[in-house]
């Protein structure tokens, strides 16, 4: 016994409207595109998770180094501090390393905007007193009083920088027992279309922070 084949479509409107031979084809075409672009996004998106989460690790990883006092041969710890960090998130950058994934971007990222021409934006903050986490540096406001610092004004100035500060917080990894601020800044790029439309933007910005407490050392 045979299979009797679907007829050929013909011409003829009332048979074209019956006609199914086709139609998967079309359906593929139609289909595929969308598709593809869903699995993209979704790759896109994963792979921007893991950027963030990478940073994350980095960061704690540096705060636990950063919490022990430890002065590595060669380095100040601020120095250790950064490299833990880079090689979490982007250890090609680093000389004699050449190999792993690269999650940081210098695209849409003017070099020259950043404080020290790297994407990867680090800063730390150590205090003595957990209270002043974020507080500026005391200063006296002069008449006419207008809540906020002005050139000329007395200050004191915590940090001893020479100028004032809106946070009194030391820029390193502080003392023994001192209270340390890590905020970590990282962009990578966005590469399909629809995650920028969604972003409003080419890059995102990764941000971490870690608060800890030096040991007695």
């Amino acid at each position: 016994m045979t299979l009797a084949s679907a007829p050929a479509c013909t011409a003829f409107p009332a048979r074209l409207r019956r006609c199914e031979s086709g139609v998967s084809v079309v359906e593929f075409a139609l289909a595929m595109p969308i598709v593809i672009g869903l699995l993209m996004l979704l790759f896109e998106i994963g792979f921007v998770l893991t950027g963030g989460i990478f940073l994350d690790a980095g960061a704690r990883s540096a705060s636990r180094f950063g919490i022990t006092g430890a002065i590595p041969s060669g380095q100040t710890r601020e120095e250790r501090v950064r490299e833990i960090i880079t090689r979490s998130v982007c250890p090609r950058s680093i000389a004699g390393s050449g190999s792993g994934l690269c999650f940081w971007t210098t695209e849409s990222v003017p070099i020259e905007s950043l404080a020290d021409g790297s994407p990867l934006q680090i800063d730390m903050r150590a205090y003595t007193d957990p209270r002043n986490v974020g507080i500026p540096e005391p200063y006296s406001d002069l008449p006419p009083e207008n809540g906020q610092f002005d050139a000329g004004e007395p200050y004191t100035d915590v940090n001893g920088n020479g100028q004032w500060d809106a946070d009194m917080g030391l820029s390193n990894s502080g003392g023994a027992e001192d209270v340390v601020v890590y905020d970590v800044r990282m962009p990578q790029a966005l590469v399909t279309p629809f995650l920028r439309m969604a972003m409003g933007d080419e890059v995102i910005w990764h941000t971490s922070r870690v608060v800890v407490r030096n040991e007695p050392f």
